[in-house]
This record gives C-alpha cells, structure tokens and sequence, in this order.
C-alpha cells in the first residue's frame, strides 16, 4: 500500500458554443411567445450548419439550474431539457426526407407531376386526404410548399421502404444525436421488418415517426450545409486558469444526408419553404433561415416550437405565430 500526496490544482474553464446575445434572444422571444399563445412548453433551437454549433436553446417552462431543489414537487416537468428529452410526430416538416431522397436517388425532379387524386386517395383500402380541399396534378415543387399529403405518399411510394428508412437514418432520425448533455432520447424509427402496407405512405407525412426538437433541427441544416449531417456542438474549447486553451474541439461530420448539388438545389427552390408550415393541428413549428445571408453562407437556422395550448384549441395559423416571433428573432 503506497500513498502519494499530490498538489491541488485548478480545473479547466469550459468554454461553450452559446452565444450570449443569440441566448437571450432566443429566452426573451420565446417567453413572449408564450404569454401570447400558452402553449404547454416551448422550444427554440439556433444552430449554425456549417459547424453544428449550438449558438442558443431556450425551453420553457424551466428551472433555475442554481437552486434545482427549489422546483416544486408538482413541476418537477420543468426539470428536463425539452429539446433532447421529448418526442412528438414531426408531421409535414417530414416531407423534406422523402422528397429529397428522391431527389438524391434521381427518382423524381422538382418539375415532375404527380396526380394528388383531388385529395382523397385510397390506398389499401384505407383514405388519405390533403387539407384544404385536396389537388389535382402538382409538380414535386407544389408539393412541397402545398405541404400535399398524398403527393408526398406517392413519392414514398416511388423511392420504397428500404431507400425511405435508409435516408431517414442518414438525416440523423433514429439515433441520438450524441449532443454531450444527460436525458437524450433517440427518437422512434422502427425498421422496416416492422412496417405494415401503409407506413410506406404515412412516414413521408411524418406520422408513424417520433423525433426530438433537436434531432428535426439538425436534418434540416443538413439540407443548409450541403448535404452534411453534424453532430451538435456545445463546447468548444477548455480553457485553464490562466485562459489559455488546452483543448479545442472540431466539428464532428455524422454523416451526408443527400449530395451537395441536390441540396443546394432542395435549399434554393422553394423546398424549404415547408419549414415554414405548422407540425399538425396540435403542433406549431417553424424554422427560419438567417435572412441576410445566401444559402451558401448560411449563419445560423433557429426552430421554435409550441406544442398545444394550455387553454383551449389554438386555432391560429402558423404564420400568424411563427413569422413575427422568427423575424424578431433574427433581426
């Protein structure tokens, strides 16, 4: 038994990937967001696409990390980061997985037609319509930014089980993200030996799918950078106590989602514009692009999210709910 005294020393200061002012942006909007539409909570995300840094997460309601045991007994809800811990249907945001694997695999273009049966299709003898009195024929682009349904089924369609999961899988679905806090969850993608006759045709709407806030906003900056699916940063360098750096982290590359011509392609005519639509009737979602900057050099993408209203239906659109509070926030 041999002892050893050894000398204290100071730790490693941690440097994060957080912007003060992005954060406080994002805390200050998303807390008059929810005075406005009292949703049960509320998530916003700011990534850069480039790097996978994180440059801001708020959620509410939340907890001050000072004093945890302060938290009443009957909120102990507030305790769990959203971002990572709570999964919902993504719904239409969905779409842009199917649509731009097809793209990827040459199976459709934007300017192909598909017929979208008028809004209402029978499919294994079981129907599924387009909101807003349905469409007759639209290009893969309309189908996009009308957000079709059906359109979107036949595209899954068209590409198939194996591809459809695959490409899910490769824009980060299914799996953690690997983002260094405690609670991620990974999500829900079953297998395709799971699948029945129809999940071809609902996963393309996102229905049948369970994602993290975190997770849907890590896919969609993979379309902004090319096709580049990124690991999520949160800290980028230790620092010791005389504030010199002694680790400095680099960007971590997942994985690519679709190729790079596609992606720019997916990202500059109007497939994006579904990011703008609402996550079904009990979700509301929206993801903004830095407005000042081309595609090509895109800053940073901000997704917020207000799951249904504490009282009541909320029957607001999502423009009138995501654009002002996305516009205030990137200005």
């Amino acid at each position: 038994h041999r002892e050893q005294n050894v000398d204290p020393r100071p730790g490693l200061n941690v440097v994060l990937t957080i912007d003060m002012v992005v954060q406080n942006i994002l805390e200050t909007e998303l807390a008059e967001a929810v005075k406005t539409y009292d949703p049960e909570s509320a998530v916003s995300i700011a990534v850069r696409p480039r790097t996978g840094e994180l440059l801001g997460l708020a959620v509410l309601p939340n907890y001050n990390p000072n004093n945890p045991g302060a938290t009443p007994t009957n909120h102990l809800d507030h305790l769990r980061n959203r971002a990572i811990t709570d999964q919902i249907e993504p719904g239409s945001t969905f779409k842009i997985v199917v649509v731009a694997a097809a793209l990827n695999e040459k199976i459709v273009t934007l300017d192909d037609q598909i017929f979208c049966q008028n809004g209402d299709w029978t499919y294994l003898g079981t129907h599924l319509r387009d909101h807003g009195g349905g469409f007759g024929w639209l290009t893969v682009r309309q189908i996009i930014t009308k957000s079709s349904n059906i359109g979107a089924g036949k595209i899954g369609l068209r590409l198939g089980e194996e591809r459809l999961y695959r490409y899910a899988r490769a824009f980060g679905f299914g799996a953690p993200t690997g983002i260094p806090l405690p609670g991620e969850v990974g999500g829900l993608l079953r297998k395709c030996k799971d699948w029945d006759g129809l999940t071809i045709t609902r996963v393309p709407m996102g229905q049948g799918v369970a994602v993290t806030p975190l997770q849907m906003v890590m896919a969609m900056a993979t379309i902004a950078n090319d096709g580049v699916l990124m690991k999520p940063m949160l800290v980028r360098e230790l620092r010791d106590a005389d504030g010199d750096t002694v680790t400095r982290y680099q960007p971590v590359q997942v994985g690519r989602g679709i190729n790079s011509y596609d992606a720019r392609r997916y990202s500059g005519q109007g497939g994006l514009e579904l990011l703008h639509r609402r996550w079904q009737d009990r979700y509301r979602a929206s993801f903004r692009w830095s407005s000042r900057l081309p595609r090509r050099d895109l800053r940073f993408l901000v997704l917020r999210l207000l799951p249904g209203r504490r009282s009541g239906t909320l029957h607001l659109r999502h423009a009138e709910q995501g654009q002002p509070l996305q516009r205030r926030i990137l200005r």
